[in-house]
């Protein structure tokens, strides 16, 4: 023989049913999804640093190129100022050689005009 539920056993049944979702609630379903939201509002803020970072990695990229093409152009006038120190050496070498040679040539005259004057006085 089955008995049939009574509404007392009915009134049990829901409150111990109630009890058991308010424990299911209170200790699993809602801390799992406060959880579940804090995750999610920690992933935004990672997500949005990473964004901020790969932005700064861009910029600095630029920057890094930029310089490069500074090193690269300053190489270049390097080499262009060295090859013409080395030009204006020997340019300077050219007219001090030049210098000497017409140092030499005035003391070759001054000797001339001093012999040419002596041989005038005896006449």
């Amino acid at each position: 023989m089955t008995t049939s539920p009574t509404p007392e056993s009915n009134a049990r049944d829901i409150a111990a049913l109630t009890s058991v979702v308010d424990v299911l609630v209170s200790q699993f379903i809602r801390p799992n999804a406060q959880q579940a939201n804090a995750n999610r509002e920690t992933i935004d803020e990672i997500l949005e640093l990473l964004k901020r970072q790969g932005e700064v990695i861009a910029g600095l990229d630029i920057k890094i190129d930029q310089i490069a093409t500074l090193v690269q152009e300053n190489a270049r006038a390097i080499s262009q100022l060295t090859s013409t120190q080395a030009e204006h050496d020997q340019w300077i070498q050219e007219m001090r050689t030049l210098q000497a040679e017409s140092n030499s040539q005035m003391a070759q005259l001054t000797v001339k005009q001093d012999r040419n004057a002596d041989a005038i006085e005896q006449i």
